[in-house]
């Protein structure tokens, strides 16, 4: 019997859908932007009212108030919406982070064998050929996987990427956010984000562009609240960044924010665990995961069927706080899922 083993072995081009309300720009032309910095003809919408006031989120809160993560009555919108309001009271302490990218004729390639056999009794002996050709190095051909692929992804937009497996659609994810390995981009290709050449950009802008992929790897032993404690500690800015405010004290509003948004927060002292360590559930795993990725806090995020696990509530749930984080943050969000329900796919509008 026949498998597939290689995820990306085959090269239908597919179509992208690019899911924006904002300006289109060409594809290099000469109007470039720095990264990070506040563009106003790009920036997102302003649906922040100038008249509000708006309140430190990291120092003490009213405890039945809509930005406290220990009240019930906690709303993520609402603490975003007061986060990037009081943010932009001082945009020189707190200047906008976004990364938008834009690529023309990106093609890629790996090497690879497109098909293998079951292994069975009768076919063993077929395993003398595969060791003739392993010995000289003819085993692998090259596999085309994106061929002549042209977008513009825009911050503040949401980009929804649709293929079968194995169309390619990890692959283009992969790309964009500099996780390659394994994958030769072709010389010709153009990769740009915001100015800046995607070489740079890797290198020096690592935490900028991030790709989640779909299987969830964690220390098993660490508690939810570790995890997600660790990795609020390590974006978390330096003290006073926010007045009065720590990097200690930030970590942990931020560990509780992200809790309260997914659901999470009664599993706060169990073990992430593992298929071999007893821990949460498969989908409160798969929630961990998400929320670790939203602590990086990153401009530039790819998402490859982080679905995956995922009841349809919650799946939803998470397509709304990407939409939140495009809307209010100017995040940039490039989403793979597949079979994507009605209203999951509603959500961009």
């Amino acid at each position: 019997m026949a498998t597939d083993t290689n995820a990306t072995s085959t090269h239908e081009n597919r179509e992208l859908v690019r899911l924006s309300n904002t300006e289109k720009l060409p594809i290099g032309g000469e109007k470039k932007y720095d990264a990070g910095k506040i563009d106003p003809e790009r920036s997102p919408p302003n649906i922040i009212s100038s008249k509000a006031t708006f309140q430190n989120p990291f120092l003490s809160l009213p405890s039945e108030s809509e930005i406290n993560p220990q009240s019930s009555r906690f709303n993520a919108r609402a603490w975003m919406k007061n986060l990037t309001g009081f943010m932009s009271q001082d945009p020189n302490r707190h200047p906008r982070r976004t990364a938008s990218v834009c690529f023309r004729n990106l093609n890629a390639h790996g090497f690879g064998t497109p098909t293998d056999y079951q292994k069975t009794v009768g076919n063993v002996l077929l395993e003398i050929g595969s060791l003739f050709r392993w010995t000289v190095q003819s085993g692998k051909k090259r596999i085309q996987i994106l061929n002549g692929f042209d977008g513009l992804v825009d911050s503040g937009d949401m980009l929804l990427v649709l293929g079968r497996p194995g169309s390619g659609c990890s692959t283009l994810l992969k790309t964009i956010s500099g996780d390659t390995d394994g994958l030769f981009i072709a010389p010709e290709s153009k990769i740009n984000f915001q100015g800046i050449l995607a070489s740079q950009m890797h290198e020096q802008f690592r935490g900028e562009a991030i790709y989640m992929a779909e299987t969830d790897t964690h220390f098993p032993q660490l508690t939810v609240g570790q995890t997600l404690l660790f990795a609020a500690k390590a974006r978390a800015p330096r003290d006073d960044t926010f007045p009065g405010v720590t990097k200690k004290m930030y970590a942990e509003h931020m560990r509780d924010v992200v809790l309260a948004t997914f659901g999470l927060r009664h599993t706060i002292d169990t073990n992430v665990g593992s298929d071999l360590v007893k821990g949460v559930s498969g989908g409160e795993r798969k929630r961990v995961s998400i929320a670790e990725a939203i602590l990086s806090g990153s401009p530039l995020q790819c998402w490859d069927n982080s679905t995956r696990g995922l009841d349809s509530a919650n799946a939803l749930e998470f397509c709304r706080t990407l939409k939140l984080s495009t809307e209010l943050a100017g995040a940039t969000a490039c989403v793979a899922l597949y079979q994507a329900s009605q209203s999951i796919y509603n959500v961009r509008k």
